[in-house]
This record gives structure tokens, C-alpha cells and sequence, in this order.
């Protein structure tokens, strides 16, 4: 049954990233002004990631100072103490980033940031403006942001997996890059006149 779920979050995102504007897309409100949660083009996705990125790793690490406490590399009593204070840094880490991350969304959707060239500026900006929501609602929009995101980059390896699925069932084996046209035509060597046969 896992593999029925995939398959319908698959065609689901491939339905997205054909048709978005199809698609009825999650919302968040800050102030009067509605944003979506929907892939981000490539520029405002960087923006993104630098922000969202830094939250998960904010996340692991009071797991990996936990870890490093019970492989017996430290005293009970100071091994304690270093799990309390990794925690209290990942969460002041986590705070800082989420409301850049919902900055980073809200501004790949403003209009006066879409010929910014300072995109980390516009994000700042919307970081501010984004402070009225609560923790817990910033954490849902990065989490679904990012839950998008991943459906994307996901989606060509599931294509893939699809397609070498479908061809076992024909008992040949394919490549699916030999079927696929090449970027470039190949290229005669110089010394060969063209309209010769090698």
C-alpha cells in the first residue's frame, strides 16, 4: 500500500509542476495580503534553502551532542550540560531562520521583489513583516514549503523508477537516456570534410 501512496503523491506532484496554475495551492495570510504555498522558481528557492537549511541542522544537533554524550566521550554530569545548551542553541537558530524562511516565500510572491537583485534584502524585508504570525505557524509554512520543494526534486527520479518498472513488464531492458534526444548534436572532427564518410 506505501507504494500506491507514492504513486499518487507522484502524479500528484507531476500535476503540479505541469499545471500550477491549476492547482488549488495551500495558503497563509500575513496582514491583508494572501501568499501560496507552491514550488518556488530556482533564484527564490536558493534564498529559500539558505534559511530553511540552517533549521534542520539546527534540529540535529542537540541529537548529535546526545549521541556524542552516550558514546561515553564525556562526563555524565558535563554531557548533560551540553545536550541542555545544544538545545537552547538550536531553537535560538531555528527562531532566527523561520521567519526568513516564510520572508524568503512571501517575497518570490511580491511584486516589487520580482526584479530585486538583492533577493536576500526582499526576504529580510518580508521577515519582518512575517513576525505577526506565531512560532508554530511559521514552522507549518517552512514545513510545507519544504514539503513541495522535496515533491519536485523527487519527482524526476520517480519518472525514472516508473519508466524501468513499465519496461521490466515488457521483459527488455531499456535505457531511458539512449531514448531521449541529446542535447547536442554530435560534433564532425575537424580534420574529417564534412559530407565524407568515417
Amino acid at each position: 500500500m506505501p507504494e500506491k501512496t507514492e504513486e499518487i503523491k507522484v502524479t500528484q506532484a507531476l500535476e503540479e509542476a505541469v499545471h500550477p496554475d491549476l492547482v488549488e495551492w495551500e495558503t497563509f495570510k500575513v496582514g491583508d495580503r494572501t501568499f501560496q504555498i507552491r514550488p518556488l522558481a530556482f533564484k527564490w528557492d536558493k534564498v529559500y534553502r539558505s534559511y530553511a537549511m540552517p533549521i534542520l541542522g539546527a534540529e540535529l544537533k542537540p541529537l548529535e551532542t546526545l549521541m556524542a554524550a552516550l558514546s561515553g566521550s564525556q562526563l555524565a554530569v558535563g554531557a548533560s550540560q551540553l545536550v541542555t545548551q545544544a538545545l537552547i542553541e538550536s531553537e535560538l537558530e531555528i527562531d532566527l531562520n523561520l521567519a526568513r524562511a516564510a520572508g524568503a516565500i512571501c517575497a518570490s510572491q511580491d511584486e516589487q521583489s520580482k526584479n530585486a537583485t538583492d533577493k536576500k534584502a526582499r526576504a529580510e524585508h518580508w521577515a519582518n513583516q512575517v513576525d505577526v504570525l506565531t512560532r508554530y505557524e511559521l514552522t507549518e509554512i517552512v514545513r510545507k514549503q519544504s514539503d513541495v520543494q522535496k515533491d519536485l526534486q523527487r519527482l524526476g527520479e520517480s519518472l525514472r523508477k516508473r519508466f524501468e518498472r513499465l519496461a521490466s513488464l515488457t521483459g527488455k531492458n531499456f535505457d531511458l537516456a539512449g531514448l531521449l534526444p541529446p542535447l547536442m548534436p554530435p560534433s564532425t572532427p575537424p580534420s574529417v570534410p564534412t559530407g565524407t564518410n568515417v
